[in-house]
C-alpha cells in the first residue's frame, strides 16, 4: 500500500521518485515530459526526486536531481546510457523516503527503479514513451525486434500500471501482451500556443500566398521526415 504523510496543512502527500535515462536540457519527448511532470508535482506541493544520468540542466527547479555517470549511445550521442551506482542511489533514496516509484525509461535507470521498488516493496508504475522495436528497422536491427518486445513485456508487466500517450499505443502494447495499461494524455499549453500570437511578419517574410509546413522534433531516421517532404511536394 502507498504510504502518505501529512504536509502540516491537513493534506495527505505522496513522495515520488522518477527514474529516467534522459532529462533536460536534452530536447526530446521523454526529457521534456519528465521535466514538466517534476515541475507540476512540486508546484502542487508533491515532493519528488529525479534520478537521471549526468545532465547540464541549470534551470530553476524545486525538486532534487540524483545523477549517475553515463555513456553516449552510438546512434543517439546526445542521449546517455546511465551506469547507476546502486548503493549510492539506494542510500539517497532511503533518505528521501519515496512512497511511489515511476520509471520513464526501460534501460539502466529503469532497471535501477525496478530493483529499488523490489527491494523496498514500494509500488511502481511506468510510462511508455518510445516504440523501440519499430525503430530498430531504421538502424538495420529489426532481427532483434522479437527480443525487444519480450523484454518490454517483462519490464512493464513488473509494474502496477503502465501509462501510454494514445489509444493507438495502448492497442499496440495490449497486442504485445503488456497488461494494466492506461492512457496518460498530453495537454497543450494554450498560453504558449495561442492564435493571439500569430505573427503576420513571419508570413510576409516567407510568402503570404504559400502554404507553410512546420515540423517540431528530432531529425532522426525513425521520424520519416523524407516521407513527409515527399508527400508535401506531391
Amino acid at each position: 500500500m502507498v504510504q502518505k504523510y501529512h504536509s502540516g496543512k491537513g493534506k495527505l502527500v505522496l513522495r515520488i521518485a522518477i527514474f529516467t535515462d534522459t532529462f533536460l536540457p536534452q530536447i526530446n519527448g521523454v526529457a521534456r515530459t519528465i521535466g514538466r511532470l517534476a515541475d507540476t508535482l512540486t508546484r502542487n506541493n508533491i515532493p519528488c526526486v529525479v534520478i537521471t544520468p549526468e545532465t547540464k540542466f541549470q534551470g530553476q527547479r524545486n525538486y532534487e536531481l540524483l545523477v549517475s555517470p553515463g555513456l553516449s549511445l552510438p546512434f543517439y550521442p546526445e542521449c546517455l546510457l546511465s551506469i547507476p551506482n546502486y548503493t549510492e542511489t539506494f542510500q539517497k533514496l532511503n533518505s528521501f523516503k519515496p512512497d511511489l516509484i515511476h520509471v520513464a525509461t526501460e534501460f539502466s535507470m529503469g532497471i535501477c527503479g525496478l530493483k529499488y521498488a523490489s527491494t523496498t516493496g514500494l509500488p511502481i508504475v511506468s510510462s511508455y514513451h518510445t516504440n523501440f522495436p519499430q525503430y530498430l528497422s531504421y538502424y538495420k536491427l529489426e532481427i532483434i525486434a522479437i527480443l525487444a518486445w519480450k523484454y518490454l513485456r517483462w519490464f512493464h508487466n513488473m509494474c502496477l500500471k503502465s501509462y501510454c500517450p494514445s489509444k493507438s499505443t495502448l492497442k499496440l502494447l495490449k497486442q504485445q501482451g503488456i497488461k494494466n495499461l492506461e492512457i496518460w494524455g498530453r495537454g497543450v499549453d494554450t498560453e504558449l500556443y495561442n492564435p493571439a500570437k500569430f505573427d503576420f511578419s513571419f508570413r510576409k517574410r516567407f510568402g503570404q500566398n504559400k502554404k507553410l509546413l512546420l515540423y517540431v522534433g528530432r531529425l532522426a531516421p525513425e521520424k520519416n521526415i523524407d516521407i513527409l517532404m515527399k508527400s508535401f511536394r506531391c
